[in-house]
Parts: C-alpha cells; structure tokens; sequence
C-alpha cells in the first residue's frame, strides 16, 4: 500500500503522553535503558573520526540526537539509532575515505525511502534470508574486531616482563580484565560497556588534557564536495550489502521485536520506519554524519536495562546534541586525548558484542537441525566472503548462491518425495 503520510504521526500525542507517564512511573529505568547501546555506538563512532577522519563526530551527534529525539517521540518505543554497521566496518578494515562511506550510506537511505513510499519495503524485508542477514552481521563484527587487532599485534607486551610496561599496554589488559568480568555479571543494572566507556573518557580528561574550552561549532554542509561517482562507489563497495542488513535488522525485525516486548503499544510500522531511515540518512550524510539506522539489537538492549517508552531514547538525543554543539573545533579535544589503545578495546567489546548477539539469534526460528546447521553453514560463508573479496557484493552474492543450491536441493527432495507417494514406484507385488 503506498505510504499515507498522516500514519507516522497520527498518534504523536499520544505516544509523548505515554513517555511522560512512563518517565514519571521509572524515570531510573528509563535513564539506563537510553545507556544500553552506547558501548557498540560511540566506539565505532570515534574510531571513524579519530583513525582516517571518515565521518565528523559533531554532525554524526547532532543528527543522531535528532533523530533519536524525533523517534522517540512519534514511536513511543525505545527505538534508538546506531552506525550502520557493516559501512563502518567496512570503511575501517578498508580505509575508505570519506566520501566513499558517505555515499553508501546516502545511497542506502535513498532506496530504502523510494522502497518505503512506494509500499514495497515489507514486500523485500520478507525475501531477505535469515542467515544471510546473520551472515552481514557476523561479517561486520569480524571486520571490527580484526581492525581493533591490528593496533593490539602492535603492543609491546607479548614476551615482555610486566615491569617497565608501557601504560596504554597495563591499561589494555585492566579494561580487557573489567569488560570480561562485567560480561560474566549477570545481574547488571547498568551495562558494562557503558561504565567502561564512561572511565575511559575520565581517564582521557584527566590524565592527558584536562578539561576543555568551551565553545560552540556547527557542522559543515558536504553537499558540494559530494560526487555522484562517490555515491556510486560508496553503493557498490559497502552500500549494496548494508541494503538488506537494513531492510531486515532495521525495519521488520524492529517491528516484530516492538510488537513482542510492548505489545500494549502501537509497533512502528516497517513504512514510517523506513522513511525515518532514509530522510535521516539523506540529511545527515550531507554533513558529512556517520551513516546511521535503527536497530533490533539496540532496541533489545534498551529494554533489557530498563526502557519501555521513547523518554530516555529522547533525553539521549538532547545529550547528544548539546555535546554535538559544544565538543569545540576539530580535531575534538576529548577525542584527540583519547587513549588509543582505550579506543581500541572499546571498538573489540562493540564487535564481541555484535558477534554474540548474532550467535543468539540466528536459530531462534529453525525448525530442525538441519535448518539450524544450513543457517550456520550459509552465514559463515556469507561472512567468510565478505572479509575475503575486496568488492563486499562477491561475498553477498557468494552467500545467496549457497543459500539457493539448499533451497533447491529441498525442492528436489520434496519432487520425489511427492512423486513415490502418486506412484511412481511399484505399489503391488508381483506374486501374490
């Protein structure tokens, strides 16, 4: 059905009375739930900025803080943006520029908004494989994790002794110490990805520069430095494999989740999410913002910590903004004193992170085991290729080839199956 533009917002009323009550009733639960993805979202964040300037960290706090504060407030849910995670894995491990990462993600909000308004978008979100989007998912978070390895082969504290270490090296193994023992509580109230990030970006503050100057500065427009054979490479070389990660993790699985945690609210329906998606993208990535979703992934992780209204997801998005405005000119100050190695463990708990939570997922639909095996087999190869090819769509295509030879295989077995109940075998014996 094309898209009624009175349907997102319809029932925004509404949906701030909810917030209001629901803050009022568990304004804690709603603090930390805002906090649930923080630990997967700044980290890759300031690895974009920090390593080869491929986003801007103003421009990517502003308009994710709009954008969170605007979905908070017509879903009512706590639906909360984060990087799309296979371009900024892709764009570290490959050392894309800029525009490169800037035109996948603006491509992809492009075709995700054309499939939105035409009413085609849930129509494509239910051909999208399962294990292939796992297999995207599990691609980025190896990406991640291999780009935080590259900076850890380099400390000096293999077959070293302990004294005389350097002390980003002592810092490593405490915060790899604390992540994993934060990892093994099961009864946390806070996440532990959160509280590391927040000692780390201490640790920054007062061990190295101190406190910073205030001052105020506001993004700068990309539009004319944007070619359109960036946008076309940028959509080739990551873009057209974060399309169906979108289009799968971002819209119908968020839909679905909402409708099973908070069944009492209104879900957002796959249309106006994906018309969130792509005018956020459109004008975030003109200034040069990190391309960005929602995410099934970071909706869960709001609400495990407490969330049940788009109130915290808003109150996050006013922090960011204001943080956004007055982090002061580039390079920022709080990043330039960011710890290096800090950065990286945080950038290695984001890919263990994502990895996990792909691992817990990927059979929660399988129906035997082999369905569950076949799921395994495809996501690995998906993943395999897109870590192996240099063009990310040999490693997609790799993973739907293999996904269709056992779809075919099925179809083969389910012929003869049908074929020896009509018949087509012999049914009475030839002496009686």
């Amino acid at each position: 059905m094309p898209f009624n533009f009175g349907t997102p917002y319809q029932n925004v009323r509404s949906a701030m009375n909810y917030n209001y009550r629901t803050f009022k009733q568990n304004p804690w639960g709603e603090i930390t739930g805002s906090l649930g993805d923080l630990g997967t979202f700044l980290p890759v964040v300031f690895a974009m900025e920090r390593k080869w300037g491929l986003v801007s960290l103003n421009s990517t706090l502003i308009f994710s803080g709009l954008a969170n504060i605007l979905s908070g407030a017509f879903f009512g849910v706590p639906v909360v943006v984060q990087p799309m995670m296979f371009i900024a894995s892709k764009s570290l491990l490959r050392d894309q520029y800029s525009p490169y990462a800037i035109g996948a993600g603006l491509s992809v909000g492009v075709v995700v908004l054309l499939l939105a308004v035409t009413g085609l978008l849930e129509r494509v979100g239910k051909i999208v494989p399962v294990p292939i989007v796992k297999g995207i998912q599990l691609g980025a978070a190896l990406s991640i994790l291999i780009n935080a390895g590259f900076f850890f082969n380099e400390l000096p504290w293999l077959g070293l002794p302990w004294v005389g270490l350097d002390p980003d090296t002592l810092i490593w193994v405490a915060f790899a110490t604390l992540f994993f023992l934060g990892r093994a509580n099961r009864n946390k109230k806070i996440p532990s990805a959160v509280i590391l990030l927040t000692y780390a970006i201490l640790y920054s503050m007062v061990a190295r520069l101190g406190l910073p100057e205030p001052g105020i500065e506001l993004p700068h427009l990309r539009i004319p430095f944007l070619r359109l054979v960036e946008i076309k490479n940028g959509l080739l070389a990551a873009g057209i494999v974060q399309l169906p990660l979108t289009i799968s993790n971002s819209v119908i699985a968020v839909t679905q989740l909402s409708h099973d945690l908070l069944p009492t609210r209104p879900a957002p329906s796959p249309t106006s999410l994906g018309i969130s998606i792509g005018l956020m993208n459109i004008v975030g990535c003109m200034f040069n913002g990190m391309p960005i979703c929602f995410g099934s992934g970071g909706y869960a992780a709001q609400y495990r910590y407490g969330a049940r209204s788009g109130a915290g997801v808003m109150l996050l998005g006013v922090v960011m903004v204001l943080f956004g405005l007055m982090v002061g000119s580039p390079p920022i100050w709080w990043l330039r004193a960011f710890s290096e190695t800090l950065l990286n463990i945080l950038l290695f708990a984001a890919g263990i992170d994502l990895a996990s939570t792909v691992a817990q997922t990927l059979n929660a639909s399988s129906h035997s085991t082999l369905e569950a095996n076949e799921r395994w087999l495809v996501m690995l190869v998906t993943a395999g290729g897109l870590l192996v090819f240099k063009d990310s769509w040999l490693g997609l295509a790799l993973g739907v080839a293999l996904w269709i030879v056992l779809r075919l295989q099925d179809k083969a077995a389910e012929y003869f199956a049908r074929r020896n109940r009509s018949g087509g075998g012999e049914t009475q014996p030839l002496l009686s």
